[in-house]
């Protein structure tokens, strides 16, 4: 809930683009509060949200 777009886009399961809508989401919406709050960003699968889950912390 901390991170910025630059810090999310380092990770290599994440785009750019998906880093950026990530931080945007979070400023609109407040902050995460597990990986089922990710769920309604439609650039990210659920495939993905899976993969980056256990580098979350919430």
């Amino acid at each position: 809930n901390t991170a910025s777009a630059e810090e999310l886009d380092k990770h290599p399961f994440l785009s750019r683009r998906q880093a950026e809508i990530i931080v945007r989401y979070r400023e609109q919406h407040g902050a995460y509060s597990s990986t089922e709050s990710l769920r309604p960003i439609r650039i990210l699968d659920a495939k993905t949200i899976d993969k980056i889950a256990p580098y979350l912390e919430f």
